[in-house]
């Protein structure tokens, strides 16, 4: 496959098959001028008051940018088309723009309502208005009248009958029912011929045939005997066992041992989760864009009349999103959606899986990642079961006023040296649990907590595989860690509040069709602006809604977006989950960076250890602390964005109230980030001398 312009936009546009993709990312490598186009490319489709093309440039009408998208445009005039796109930034706009609109409609067709079509027909008047009307006899002004006979505008089905007559339209009624009588008789041959061929000893005898009473021998029933009761035996008490004690540990006098107590029997194993689909509950906030997958990667929004919630499919509440779902049962899950700017926590949707309950439970729940509060509508209470990876942990809420919440997070081992941390050790898993009323029992792997009162709290990671607590919440360091558990945060300010909630609601109020959960995302993201705080956070959430269904492709993109760094910062929140949920994440986020980018293996295998972030002896490191601020000058800007994510966040959290520090564009120019970079310099030589 040759590299051209349209190979290019269809490798960014993601539209070709894994080994075109493949062929075309290593060519890209290879070649400086392909990777300055891409760069060119994503540049001016991003600039805002671009004008259109000239009219007298090559090539700037519809038909020829049409011919060139679909490979029908002639040979001879590829070349000067290509050209003038090089030349002319908003001819590439146009081209590339276009291409990528296409690349939409095309992959999630518009669907246009009934309501609408029918509004359209009703702008006009007289026989035109009628949607169903065939046109006339009369010549068109081509002068020719059509050669095939004419189609309904609304067949759906158009595309599949080759050019024929669809059968409701092809005959009269008589020649229908002359059809039908033949299909039937042809059916009825077919069953009477396999009728003929089957063996007789398979066919079942349908000949009545008497019963003679008198050739069946009844045997003779004998009289039972009494049966006598067994003799009473008497009961003797069984004498005691004392356990023997070996002579040399006996002491002179006879001293009574005290009784051992028994060992309790291991416990059963705890049986997987049944996979019957069936409806076991409904979500209760409608205004929640909540999603669902049954496993097939189509996700789907909860929305409309149905709201039902079923068994075996993943529901997903995207970040920012509080969602509420009452199981048939009683029992009441939220799931507790979260955004960076609600609150400044590595948590961002919550994601589960329902399964149907055992004799005993009102619910059993795969917690996939998130943070999930567990309540119940039954004054008796109810008992839950979660599973969490390999754990399970059975919950038993007393009545209908417990409240307990679980959190859940998967992140890479610490370390960003190499020699420090094994590149194929499993990502790690942290849970917390926590009683915000009442009392709950916990069960964890037949072992029982001490039952927990309300502000008391469980811990687990999957690194020291300890239990730690159960531990008082009012023992927090800090007033802020003592409402972490909060349902509703108080947040930074009442400005960044509001644009939060006006980006969640119109995300909500334009996700109508089910199905078009991608194209909602790429909706957030067509605004190419960061002037005002609304669109600011309209770009982040969608960029965390392609992080919770799982779209690699896109966050990588979304790293190297040279005009906004705040979606650069929303792309590492994603990254960092993604990568913590899979023991693939890692390896395929090298991957992508080397496919799609200018990253050579090298700088790709730096980002991962970017990503790791450092472990709190290379915190104060002298060799880790250069090497991130060197970073901060790498070629690549996924390099320097990482390395600026580590200094601001791991090393030294204090610098976010800091401008010169932390508002940096890592994709200016080296001379625009020379005095941010002297900056970070010289902080870091503040924090050697500690």
């Amino acid at each position: 496959m040759r590299l051209t312009l349209r190979t290019l936009l269809a490798y960014l546009d993601d539209t070709l098959s894994a080994e075109e993709a493949k062929l075309i990312g290593q060519k890209v490598n290879e070649s400086e001028s392909a990777q300055e186009l891409i760069e060119k490319i994503k540049r001016v489709t991003r600039r805002r008051g671009l004008s259109t093309p000239p009219a007298a440039a090559n090539g700037s009408d519809a038909n020829t940018v049409a011919e060139y998208l679909s490979d029908a445009l002639p040979s001879d005039q590829v070349g000067a088309f290509e050209l003038s796109c090089l030349e002319s930034d908003a001819m590439l706009a146009e081209v590339a723009a276009c291409h990528q609109i296409l690349t939409l409609l095309l992959s999630d067709p518009v669907r246009v309502p009934p309501t609408a079509r029918q509004r359209m027909y009703q702008l006009t008047r007289g026989p035109e208005s009628l949607p169903k009307r065939k046109p006339g006899n009369a010549i068109p002004v081509g002068g020719v009248l059509p050669d095939t006979p004419f189609q309904d505008a609304d067949d759906s089905d158009a595309a599949y009958l080759l050019g024929m007559k669809a059968y409701s339209r092809s005959d009269s009624p008589a020649k229908r029912a002359g059809k039908l009588l033949l299909l039937v008789m042809l059916v009825a041959a077919f069953f009477g011929s396999v009728w003929m061929v089957w063996p007789e000893s398979v066919k079942p005898d349908v000949r009545q045939k008497k019963l003679d009473l008198a050739a069946v021998t009844v045997p003779a029933i004998e009289a039972k005997k009494p049966i006598e009761p067994p003799p009473v035996k008497e009961e003797i008490p069984p004498k005691a066992v004392v356990p023997t004690v070996p002579a040399s540990t006996k002491k002179s006098a006879d001293i009574p041992m005290t009784p051992v107590e028994p060992v309790p029997a291991k416990a059963d194993p705890i049986a997987p989760p049944k996979i019957d689909r069936i409806a076991i509950g409904k979500l209760e906030t409608p205004d929640a864009v909540v999603l669902a997958d049954s496993g097939k990667g189509k996700w789907m929004r909860i929305v409309g009349a149905d709201l039902s919630v079923s068994t075996v499919d993943r529901h997903i509440s995207l970040p920012g999103y509080k969602s509420k779902i009452r199981l048939d049962s009683g029992a009441v899950v939220e799931l507790w959606g979260n955004l960076p700017d609600q609150m400044p926590i590595p948590i961002l949707e919550s994601s589960v899986t329902f399964a149907v309950p055992v004799e005993g439970f009102a619910a059993d729940i795969r917690i996939h990642t998130g943070r999930v509060y567990l309540t119940t509508k039954n004054p008796t209470g109810s008992r839950i079961r979660l599973r969490i990876r390999a754990e399970i942990w059975d919950v038993t809420l007393a009545d209908d006023k417990s409240d307990v919440v679980v959190e859940v997070f998967h992140s890479l081992r610490r370390g960003i040296q190499p020699n420090v941390v094994d590149a194929t050790e499993p990502p790690q898993t942290a849970i917390g649990f926590a009683a915000l009323k009442g009392k709950v029992k916990l069960e964890i792997a037949s072992r029982t907590i001490p039952e927990l009162a309300g502000g008391e709290a469980m811990y687990w990671n999957s690194q020291t595989k300890e239990y730690v607590g159960p531990k008082k919440l009012s023992d927090a360091k800090s007033s802020k860690d003592s409402t972490y558990f909060s349902r509703y945060p108080v947040p930074s300010s009442e400005l960044v509040a509001k644009a939060v909630q006006q980006s969640l609601a119109d995300l909500a109020t334009k996700f109508t069709a089910p199905d078009s959960v991608r194209v909602r995302f790429a909706e957030m993201l067509a605004e190419q602006s960061e002037y005002t705080l609304p669109l600011l956070i309209r770009c982040r959430v969608g960029i965390l809604g392609h992080t919770a269904i799982g779209d690699w492709p896109e966050l990588v993109d979304a790293l190297h977006d040279v005009s906004r760094p705040s979606v650069r910062e929303a792309a590492i929140y994603g990254i960092i989950e993604l990568a913590g949920e899979s023991n693939e994440g890692a390896v395929r986020l090298q991957k992508l960076l080397v496919e799609k980018t200018r990253c050579n293996p090298q700088q790709a295998e730096r980002v991962i250890s970017l990503l790791r972030g450092p472990n709190a002896a290379e915190r104060t490191e002298v060799a880790v602390l250069d090497r991130i601020v060197d970073d901060l000058n790498s070629p690549a800007l996924a390099v320097r964005e990482f390395a600026l994510w580590n200094l601001k966040n791991e090393i030294d959290p204090e610098s976010r109230s800091n401008k010169q520090l932390s508002f940096i564009d890592m994709a200016g120019t080296a001379e625009s980030r020379e005095g941010a970079i002297k900056a970070w310099k010289r902080r870091i030589e503040e924090i050697k001398n500690r």
